[in-house]
């Protein structure tokens, strides 16, 4: 027996159908409701939208004077790390031309990192890394150069490919 709220008596013998399939569908439907259930891991992460979506990371490796790889492909829309290794005996830096990207963090070596308004750019000392992270807006192709003097002309420019 149960007991409604002011202790009153219940006889639940003649309800089964009530306490054994209808109380559990409520229950289920509250929790559907409510976002407890229901959904695939697949809507769910739709949900959440890019700022938490796969993040591409790219390793370059930058020497005197080239990047490698010197060309890099990326998907629009989805967070980048490109992480700039700076296997050379000066100071390198990395800065993609023309594209237009959401700044999420940058790291250098030495303050670990900028960012110049939307421009991705990571900068390193000789046997040091930095990284930066963002989001490319536009589709396209862009360059990649070395911003220390005389190092694009020297050969230190590469390819951003976003898809």
């Amino acid at each position: 027996m149960g007991a409604l709220e002011g202790g009153t008596p219940v006889n639940l013998k003649g309800h089964w159908l009530v306490v054994t399939v209808l109380a559990p569908l409520l229950v289920l439907g509250v929790l559907a409701a409510a976002g407890g259930g229901g959904g695939s891991a697949d809507d769910e992460a739709a949900t959440r939208g890019t700022a938490e979506a796969e993040v591409q990371e790219v390793v370059v490796v930058g020497t005197e004077f080239a990047f490698e790889p010197s060309e890099i492909t990326v998907k629009q829309g989805q967070p980048v790390t490109l992480v700039l290794e700076n296997d050379g005996t000066v100071e390198h830096d990395l800065q993609v031309n023309g594209l237009h990207a959401q700044m999420m963090e940058a790291m250098h070596a030495e303050d670990d990192g900028h960012a110049i308004g939307e421009m991705v750019h990571v900068y390193t000392m000789p046997g040091a890394t930095g990284h930066v992270e963002f989001i490319p807006e536009d589709a396209g192709t862009f360059e990649i150069v070395c911003t220390i003097p005389g190092h694009a002309d020297a050969g230190m420019v590469g390819t951003l490919i976003v898809e």
